[in-house]
């Protein structure tokens, strides 16, 4: 009897033959219907750190008079900005002294002792420095030196040794007229500059 298999058959059939169908694959996505992919924005570089700010440095000598001279108390000011020389200026006029040309000569001693024979011998150092100072009948000795090789900071500075204000002997200095050890100061202290003669 043959209507089983006729029967199997017509059920194969209307399965689709019983054979494995393939996938299909989608259909592509129009050009809208794609959703852009984000970039995430690069982050910003850092800015450079500025520079420290130059170091700056200040020192300062106290003149008291040795016996016999007449020059009142004084003081003179040594600034320095890192890179840079030394200035040297008088914070006062010199005054009490005879005219004539003056030294202010470095000296290796720490304190000045008596009538300055406690300073010590010119430091060879500053002696290739002339800081001189001329009086007149007219106006009491000042200084305003902007480029003095003096350092105030590192093995070489002046700071710690003494200042001696030398009379002149043919162009040289002489006796000592003052004296004064030379110590660290505020480099804010604004009063570094030499003032007016006249005042």
């Amino acid at each position: 009897m043959r209507t089983l298999p006729v029967i199997v058959a017509a059920l194969l059939a209307a399965c689709g033959g019983g054979g494995a169908r393939t996938a299909q694959p989608p259909p592509p996505l129009e050009a809208d219907e794609v959703e852009p992919i984000e970039e995430p924005e690069p982050e910003p570089e850092p800015e450079p750190e500025p520079p420290p700010p130059p170091q700056r440095w200040a020192a300062e000598a106290a003149l008291t008079a040795v016996k016999g001279s007449k020059l009142k108390p004084a003081t003179i000011r040594f600034t320095q900005t890192e890179g840079e020389a030394t200035r040297v200026v008088t914070v006062a006029p010199l005054a009490g002294l005879k005219p004539g040309s003056y030294h202010l000569v470095v000296h290796e001693g720490s304190d000045c002792g008596k009538n300055a024979k406690g300073a010590g011998a010119p430091w060879p150092e500053a002696m290739r420095v002339d800081l001189q100072v001329v009086v007149t009948k007219k106006a009491p000795g000042a200084l305003d030196e902007p480029d003095v090789a003096m350092p105030l900071d590192g093995e070489e500075t002046i700071i710690g040794r003494t200042l001696v204000l030398h009379a002149d002997k043919k162009g040289q200095p002489a006796a000592a007229v003052a004296c004064g050890p030379i110590v660290e100061a505020s480099p804010d202290d604004d009063a570094d500059a030499a003032p007016d003669e006249d005042e």
